[in-house]
């Protein structure tokens, strides 16, 4: 099975910022929940590609 990458880079992004997933969630500043960065992550839900541009934008 062919494992995608957001979940690593997103995971990985996010700890290189020193943030946890509630603290990511309130430097986000969208209507994301915790929940879902958390499922993400895991590769059990797959962000549209906007959500995508997004995240990353804050995680920077």
């Amino acid at each position: 099975m062919h494992k995608s990458f957001i979940p690593i880079r997103l995971r990985e992004a996010r700890k290189m910022c020193g943030y946890s997933l509630d603290q990511f969630v309130k430097a986000a500043r969208t209507h994301i929940t915790r929940q879902c960065i958390y499922n993400y992550e895991r590769g059990v839900m797959q962000p549209k590609p906007d959500m995508v541009k997004l995240l990353l934008k804050h995680s920077v």
